[in-house]
């Protein structure tokens, strides 16, 4: 089963999805919230919880990506020989503590049985902070851009995106789901977290 992070702060909960603006939320709320802020397994149930939703193949090529850049591992042949295990979800707790994560688990993992007021599409991940902080950042993880290129190259070059799509055909019918709810933010939502400037 997957360990899931919320990121909980005095009037919110934010849900931790690998690969969504993690480090720029984390950034944003670290400056508003200093030490008023932690990491938990569970939410604080009272307060409003939020997430950030990305399309799911452009996430996982940046999952992938970054796991690649940040393991110093390049072994193609291995790395697409199991699509299948790339986006698997059981991960040991000794791994998760140490941020040992698979960057490429589906979204629909971190989601299954909970209870989301707000999703946040990442394309309006900057507007969001702004009506909701006040502010924005420039914090985003360092995975050079050329990493995204090649991983893309390859599943190209290897013939799988028809494979990976049917893999990642869930995660898109959830993403399309949620992005048509009533409960996907848009500007005319302003600030919904409760944060006062």
């Amino acid at each position: 089963m997957l360990e899931r992070e919320w990121l909980v702060c005095p009037t919110h909960n934010y849900l931790v999805i690998q690969k969504c603006g993690n480090s720029y939320i984390r950034d944003i709320c670290q400056q508003i919230y200093g030490n008023d802020h932690h990491l938990a397994r569970e939410c604080n149930y009272r307060n409003l919880k939020w997430t950030v939703v990305r399309e799911p193949k452009e996430r996982f090529i940046s999952g992938l990506a970054y796991d690649i850049w940040k393991n110093n591992y390049n072994n193609f042949d291995s790395i697409f020989s199991n699509l299948n295990k790339l986006v698997q979800y059981p991960i040991s707790s000794t791994f998760y503590n140490q941020g040992k994560v698979k960057h490429t688990i589906l979204q629909s993992a971190y989601l299954i049985f909970q209870h989301i007021d707000v999703f946040v599409d990442m394309a309006d991940l900057t507007e969001f902070a702004l009506h909701n902080f006040g502010i924005v950042t420039d914090k985003y993880n360092e995975c050079p851009g050329e990493f995204k290129v090649q991983v893309k190259e390859e599943i190209v070059s290897r013939g799988i995106e028809q494979r990976l799509d049917d893999i990642l055909a869930n995660d898109v019918y959830l993403y399309k789901q949620i992005i048509n709810s009533d409960r996907l933010w848009c500007w005319q939502n302003g600030n919904v977290v409760g944060y006062l400037k």
